[in-house]
Parts: structure tokens; C-alpha cells; sequence
């Protein structure tokens, strides 16, 4: 459980020190790749968000997802949410692969390992 907790803080970290510049370029997407589409549907969900459709995903990344992710408890998450974010990881394993991942976008690596270390907790 010390090692889950420790990825989930090294990866809540990470999140924090990607440039916003880098989020911006993703809300420019219009279409984003499926990998991009895949984990961040599972970010918004972890967070709260009922809307995963890429406009919210979109308002999510410009506003509220640096910030959710690092004020984010793991122990408060909703098994509703839990069990739609496992099915996502499941159906779309690949999307949540650092190399799969990196290939669509360098942002969306710590999003991806965020999401994985919080499921893990």
C-alpha cells in the first residue's frame, strides 16, 4: 500500500509540472487520438465530471484538472466511479501504456500514470 501511495504522489506530482502550454495544445485538438480520448475521459471521471464528452473533457483541462488532481483524496472516490474508470482501463488497455500513450502525447503520460496510480490505491 506504501509503494500505491508513493506512485500516487510522485504521479499527482508530475501532473503539476506539466506546462500549461502543453495543456492548451490539447484543448486545440479537435478530434483528439483515442489513447488522448481514453485517458482523459478517465481523469474527468475520477474527478467528478459526469460529462466525458470532449468539450467538457476540453473545459475540464482549461480549468479544473491541475487543480482536482492535486486536491484529489483517493479514499473519497465513488465505486460508481471507480468501476467506470476500471472498465475504460480494461476496454483500453493500450491508451493507458506510457509508450502508447507517449506517442500521442507527452502530456497526457503523467495524466495516464495518475489515473493508474489512483485506481491502485
Amino acid at each position: 500500500m506504501a509503494d500505491n501511495q508513493q506512485a500516487l504522489a510522485q504521479a499527482t506530482k508530475a501532473v503539476a509540472d506539466i506546462k500549461p502550454a502543453f495543456l492548451t495544445e490539447l484543448c486545440c485538438l479537435a478530434k483528439p487520438p483515442d489513447a488522448i480520448r481514453d485517458v482523459l475521459e478517465a481523469v474527468v471521471t475520477l474527478l467528478g465530471d459526469d460529462d466525458t464528452s470532449w468539450v467538457a473533457i476540453r473545459k475540464a483541462l482549461k480549468s479544473t484538472v491541475k487543480t482536482g488532481i492535486a486536491a484529489f483524496d483517493p479514499t473519497t472516490l465513488d465505486p460508481t466511479r471507480k468501476q467506470a474508470v476500471q472498465t475504460v482501463m480494461a476496454n483500453k488497455a493500450d491508451s493507458f501504456d506510457p509508450k502508447v500513450i507517449g506517442r500521442a502525447s507527452l502530456a497526457c503520460v503523467p495524466l495516464a500514470a495518475w489515473v493508474v496510480a489512483v485506481m491502485a490505491v
